[in-house]
């Protein structure tokens, strides 16, 4: 699966033009039993927004595309893919989500 699409690209760039405090994520990455990527800006390789390795906490952060694409998760080997069907969500509301769930 492609993870940046054109689609995808063109909103990356159009959050990138607001103000660094407005940047909001829009795509969701996931992989394995429980990762998770909320991406907000892209430069190049390097994406940013928050992310969930599944371990009971979420961080801001960043991560290479180019490692995301060769992920391979036991024990089938599936790799990262594109939530097709999330609703985008504020990082507010996103800490939130996880704080009610039991995270942190």
């Amino acid at each position: 699966m492609k993870l940046i699409t054109k689609e995808v690209q063109k909103k990356l760039d159009d959050n990138m033009k607001l103000p660094e405090e407005e940047r909001q994520p829009v795509v969701k990455f996931f992989g394995g039993s429980g990762c998770s990527w909320f991406i907000s800006e892209r430069d190049d390789n390097i994406l940013y927004g928050l992310c969930d390795l599944g371990v009971g906490y979420r961080e801001f952060g960043t991560v290479y595309l180019s490692e995301l694409e060769e992920l391979k998760f036991p024990p089938f080997g599936l790799g990262v893919e594109r939530d097709l069907h999330w609703t985008p969500q504020t990082f507010d509301e996103l800490l939130e989500e996880h704080k009610q769930n039991g995270g942190w």
